[in-house]
């Protein structure tokens, strides 16, 4: 790390409610209006002193719905520094007293969040896992066992619960969701869980937010499925995917054998169902191959866990 940015890290820093700040996001995601309540500030001043934090490289922004949320950036020799100097005020009384209010904001957010959710239906579908409980988790184990995950996008994430049992395997764990009180919940699950490097994004339609190859596995978690256009949706998952990368699908998949004239149709649960051959299809045009398949035993024989690699990958069994 060079002189000039060791010092404009040590000068963005040097300044009680900067420090008090960084020490709040090193818990993970935080929007502007939840760090006004857990400083006790007004919203202008938070966010000058976020500004300052920002220029220094320290801090990034992102927007969801009307938030602008912050989170740590610095890697390497500058996050090495922060954290020394975050190590040293951890314990110190106003910093306790700011990640107190913290958690009480986020306490009100998620209930927020519960709330707007229409009915009790909808609800207990937020929470309710589409195969026996457990079963999915331990089938992405099995498929993970024996390779690292890196960088994970999480494509429609829902609540946060495959996302939270993968991001302590990841390098980095990103979720995105349309439904704003989703990624709420789900925010809410990540910081109780401890996982400030996971992160929940918003997402228009099919297209993906990041540039290309930013992630080593990419799961779509019931979401190829309930796409508008699968076609457009898978190849944005292959556009952020790395080479070398791999696509985890979880859905509804109706085998080949089973299948009739109509490749596309709905489960008992009332969800898209995708057929096996039309997926298959759909992979092959973007240069992906099977290499592993599984059906999930639970509420339908057709949930089931498809795992995807470039056509290249198993040509030279790195599989």
């Amino acid at each position: 790390m060079s002189m000039e940015t060791t010092l404009l890290t040590l000068r963005a820093v040097a300044e009680n409610s900067r420090l008090r700040l960084l020490a709040l996001l090193e818990s993970g995601d935080a929007s502007v209006g939840e760090l006004v309540l857990a400083l006790e500030q007004s919203q202008p001043r938070v966010s000058r002193h976020l500004k300052v934090l920002g220029e220094a490289g320290l801090v990034e922004s992102f927007r969801d719905s009307h938030h602008i949320y912050y989170r740590l950036t610095c890697d390497g020799a500058l996050g090495e520094l922060l954290q020394s100097i975050l190590a040293g005020v951890a314990r110190d009384p106003e910093v306790l007293a700011d990640c107190a209010r913290l958690v009480s904001a986020r306490q009100a957010r998620e209930k927020a969040a519960y709330n707007r959710m229409d009915t009790k239906q909808a609800r207990a579908k937020a929470f309710r896992p589409a195969a026996e409980k457990g079963l999915t988790e331990a089938a992405l184990d099995d498929v993970l066992a024996d390779s690292e995950i890196g960088d994970l996008l999480n494509i429609r994430a829902g609540s946060g619960r495959l996302l939270v049992h993968l991001a302590p395997k990841a390098n980095s764990a990103t979720g995105v969701d349309r439904s704003q009180a989703m990624r709420m919940l789900a925010r809410s699950r990540v910081q109780q869980a401890g996982l400030a490097k996971c992160t929940l994004r918003n997402v228009e339609g099919n297209t993906l937010p990041f540039p290309p190859r930013s992630f080593d596995t990419v799961l779509l978690n019931e979401a190829l499925g309930r796409a508008s256009d699968q076609r457009q949706a898978l190849a944005e998952a292959v556009r952020v995917l790395r080479p070398g990368g791999r696509v985890l699908i979880l859905d509804w998949i109706q085998t080949v054998a089973r299948q009739n004239k109509s490749t596309h149709k709905r489960s008992k649960q009332g969800e898209s169902q995708l057929a096996e051959n039309h997926l298959r299809a759909l992979l092959a045009e973007q240069g992906l191959t099977v290499s592993q398949r599984s059906w999930l035993p639970g509420k339908s024989p057709n949930y089931a866990l498809f795992v995807a690699v470039p056509h290249h990958a198993l040509e030279t069994g790195a599989a």
